[in-house]
């Protein structure tokens, strides 16, 4: 099992996102917090910043976000 400090982590996500993933945001959140003590922060801007930065959204929702290594995305499966 690998672990991931989340300590300092952040979720990225777009502001145009569906209910469908707004609700698995908050579910995520909750159930770090719930395991951890750790609130993770929602932003909608990458920093920049040498953290560890959880993305969420569907390809078309964080298409427009400028995030580095987001081509990368292209060349994981895809589910379904």
């Amino acid at each position: 099992m690998v672990l991931i400090d989340v300590s300092d982590a952040s979720v990225l996500t777009s502001k145009n996102i569906s209910r469908v993933e707004a609700k698995a945001i908050t579910v995520l959140i909750e159930e770090i917090e719930k395991r951890t003590g750790i609130k993770l922060p929602v932003i909608y801007q990458w920093k920049g910043e040498d953290k560890t930065t959880i993305i969420v959204g569907s390809e078309k929702s964080i298409e427009g976000l400028k995030i580095p290594y987001l081509n990368l995305l292209d060349e994981l499966e895809k589910p379904g």
